[in-house]
């Protein structure tokens, strides 16, 4: 939940988000700010965005490079617990 401003600005200097303008003073935002963020990026700026947005949906959407990602992690996890159980069991004696 905290990370969603350092998130959010990411994707606005990656160029693959935009930013909807908020009031200064309580930080809140209306329909029309979410019309006009939503017109520079499916209008004004929308292939541009289209471009950069294809990048990263190739990597987070191919189903071959999370399934690795997924068993190396898993690999990972085994190795650290059977060297924790050795190493506990050692220390015990």
């Amino acid at each position: 939940m905290f990370d969603q401003g350092l998130n959010s600005r990411l994707l606005v200097e990656k160029k693959i988000g935009v930013e909807v303008e908020r009031d200064e003073d309580d930080g809140s935002f209306g329909p029309e700010d979410v019309a006009a963020a939503l017109r520079k990026v499916m209008v004004d700026e929308g292939e541009e965005f289209g471009t950069k947005v294809k990048e990263p949906s190739e990597v987070f959407g191919n189903d071959e490079v999370n399934d690795q990602c997924v068993r190396d992690f898993l690999r990972r996890l085994s190795e650290y617990s059977e060297k924790n159980q050795k190493d506990s069991s050692v220390s015990g004696l």
